[in-house]
């Protein structure tokens, strides 16, 4: 009998790591996914300031083109 609650002792031990795994596991899933989700809005951030680096860009040579045609 004594050896039957040793290994039911295991039992309830060895399910309550399992779910304390688990759980650890459920919260690591959602960690990643917050930080793919931050990465991709930074990434989106990134392109946005890539486009609008580039406008600026275009917008100045053509000021350049401007003062050019104006010089003496």
């Amino acid at each position: 009998m004594n050896s039957i609650n040793v290994i039911d002792k295991s039992k309830n031990l060895l399910n309550d790591s399992i779910n304390s795994i688990a759980s650890i596991s459920e919260a690591n899933t959602a960690a990643t996914e917050e930080v793919t989700t931050t990465i991709q809005t930074q990434a989106e951030s990134n392109n946005l300031m890539n486009a609008l680096a580039e406008g600026l860009n275009d917008k100045a040579n053509e000021l350049i083109k401007l003062i050019n045609k104006f010089r003496f």
